[in-house]
């Protein structure tokens, strides 16, 4: 797999299968999340190459520290419902901007991060680890609370 950037654009001497990189209408000195841009290989094993766009690492990593912040020891005194909703609203937000291109992995790995941590901060509210509802799943109870699946 090739190598990936999030700097500059690439020039028009670049040639195809060459890494290229940069924001879309944006510079390096704004504070908005950045998207990666990787030539990768044809997914049916042809000679040909695309173009894959995905959310940097840098904005998978602020989006974990935003879900870390929302369901940290903090905000164990808020209902579980008023922190979903909460969630949600972030999730919401996140998945709408960067539904470009192809962020099919970083949105399971988000959903995930975020079903883990609400789980962690159901086990923290109480000194007694939290007892789901008998034959239900975490995943489960998370849906029936109304926590987003990205």
């Amino acid at each position: 797999m090739d190598k990936q950037h999030t700097g500059g654009m690439a020039g028009a001497d670049d040639q195809p299968g060459k890494d290229i990189g940069g924001a879309i209408g944006q510079n390096r000195q704004s504070g908005l999340p950045r998207f990666t841009f990787r030539y990768d290989r044809d997914l049916h094993g042809r000679g040909n190459r695309y173009l894959n766009v995905s959310p940097s690492k840098k904005a998978l990593s602020k989006a974990r520290e935003a879900i870390r912040e929302k369901t940290g020891p903090s905000k164990c005194f808020k209902p579980s419902p008023e922190i979903v909703k909460d969630l949600n609203a972030f999730l919401r937000g996140w998945c709408a901007y960067f539904n470009f291109g192809y962020p099919r992995k970083a949105f399971r790995d988000l959903g995930h991060y975020a079903r883990s941590r609400m789980i962690t901060h159901l086990n923290r509210r109480s000194q007694r680890k939290y007892q789901r509802p008998k034959d239900m799943t975490h995943y489960r109870y998370l849906q029936q609370l109304g926590l987003l699946r990205p």
